[in-house]
């Protein structure tokens, strides 16, 4: 879900298996974003305007971004084996947090800022939360056998638990 052109609610984003990636607009009308299906996509405004911008990794074509329902743009050859979208600067403008797997490790890429290294072992998963309600997504890490890590603010890993998470997911709980 995502809501690409900043009006009536959210758009259903889908892989139609065979068919490639089409968008369910407005609550109307099927439309085709691209003709290859993906191996993983999620969306977030990533340049803060108020439109969702749609994060997808091509299994033939890399990672890709298509910006304010109108611009596709290469962000990387690589492919992610996890990927986590949140606001860690508190810029009201998401950043992507990927995991590149082993010899790469984890990496956080800012619109305007570009890559920045966060650590060099795979994750077994990955969210971001603002967990101290700062206005702050911290990100989360499984690491499997060494547990649960939070990246926060401080630019440090701190253990949050011990055991291997089996999911994890995030949102606010009342």
């Amino acid at each position: 879900m995502g809501n690409l052109d900043g009006v009536n609610g959210d758009d259903v984003i889908v892989d139609l298996q065979g068919m490639g990636v089409w968008v369910f607009r407005n609550n109307s009308a099927w439309t085709p974003l691209h003709g290859e299906s993906p191996s993983r996509l999620l969306t977030g405004d990533l340049d803060g305007n108020g439109k969702d911008d749609v994060v997808i990794d091509f299994p033939s074509l890399g990672l890709w971004i298509y910006w304010n329902n109108t611009t596709w743009e290469r962000l990387h050859a690589l492919h992610p084996v996890q990927m986590a979208i949140g606001d860690p600067v508190g810029a009201a403008k998401a950043s992507l947090v990927l995991d590149f797997g082993s010899g790469m490790g984890i990496w956080q890429w800012r619109h305007q800022t570009g890559w920045a290294f966060l650590h060099g072992a795979a994750s077994a998963g990955i969210v971001l939360a603002d967990r101290d309600a700062n206005g702050k997504d911290e990100i989360l890490v499984n690491f499997g056998g060494s547990g649960l890590w939070q990246y926060g603010d401080t630019g440090a890993w701190t253990l949050i638990h011990g055991t291997r998470p089996v999911g994890m997911v995030s949102g606010i709980l009342h």
